[in-house]
């Protein structure tokens, strides 16, 4: 709908816990932007069930988007495709995934 893109592509430079800056890419499914609120959504299939690298992916999304986004709340749900449903991680969720990604030591190269 208006104010919304699909495949979205990004390419952020996110800080880990102990000051490590590590470069992240991706592409978000739709990104939409109304009344101050950005919306990040990713599409999934099978069955609906909230799996911890969904929690990181969408925690390392939103990362990625708030710089340019500066002030708005952002906001990520998972869209599933086969039941039609859908569910928003809350705040927290997404804080807790991050700060767990931030923590581990980067892999060696």
């Amino acid at each position: 709908g208006p104010g919304s893109r699909a495949e979205v592509p990004f390419v952020a430079a996110l800080a880990r816990a102990e000051g490590e800056t590590v470069s992240v890419s991706g592409r978000i499914d739709r990104l939409g932007v109304a009344g101050g609120v950005v919306w990040i959504a990713d599409f999934k299939t099978g069955a609906a069930v909230v799996r911890r690298e969904y929690q990181r992916q969408l925690a390392l999304y939103r990362a990625a988007a708030a710089p340019m986004f500066a002030g708005a709340e952002i906001r990520a749900v998972l869209l599933w495709i086969d039941s039609g449903g859908f569910e928003e991680l809350d705040a927290l969720t997404l804080d807790k995934a991050f700060e767990n990604w931030a923590s581990e030591a980067a892999s060696p190269t």
